[in-house]
């Protein structure tokens, strides 16, 4: 059993790999430069939109094991995070006028709050658990630009959402 879950995790490995690899590539219009290296290079952003492929890939083995709700939801939390952070990626390249900050706003506290309620202990929960993941969020994004500190807080956000998915032994897979 354990062969099979490292065979598991390499294959997601792999098809993410693949993913942000043809991303860089056929990616010519979503471009940064690289402010921490001398040549100031420029690289692709807006990655994250197809890592949407690995994670739904995950989601459709462990519903095809045992359907289960939570599954779900973290799937459709995370696939709104990032449409809603690539359109904000991609606002200048499309858009003269930058996209309002409630317009980015409203759409996480209500996915946040849908998370909250479906994931919440008891209806006390509901609040802090939807506080937390939309804080998590804002984290990752706010830190996106710098080396180092974006994995750190992916690392954060993957044992956060370990923890909220914890009474599932299938959320390990996460």
């Amino acid at each position: 059993m354990l062969e099979w879950a490292w065979l598991f995790y390499f294959g997601v490995f792999l098809l993410s790999c693949i993913c942000v690899f043809a991303w860089s590539k056929l990616n010519k219009k979503i471009f940064g430069i690289d402010i921490n290296k001398l040549s100031q290079p420029k690289i692709p952003e807006s990655t994250g939109i197809v890592l949407l492929v690995p994670l739904w890939a995950v989601i459709a083995f462990l519903e095809l094991q045992a359907f289960s709700i939570e599954f779900l939801a973290f799937g459709l939390m995370v696939s709104a995070f990032a449409v809603i952070g690539f359109l904000d990626d991609t606002k200048h390249k499309w858009k003269s006028k930058a996209m309002p900050w409630m317009t980015r706003a409203f759409p996480i506290a209500i996915v946040s709050l849908i998370f909250a309620y479906i994931f919440s202990p008891s209806i006390l929960w509901i609040i802090p658990i939807a506080l937390f993941v939309a804080a998590l969020a804002s984290f990752q994004n706010t830190f996106a630009g710098l080396n180092a500190w974006q994995g750190g807080s992916g690392f954060i956000i993957a044992i956060a959402a370990g923890i909220l998915l914890g009474g599932n032994l299938q959320a390990w897979f996460f």
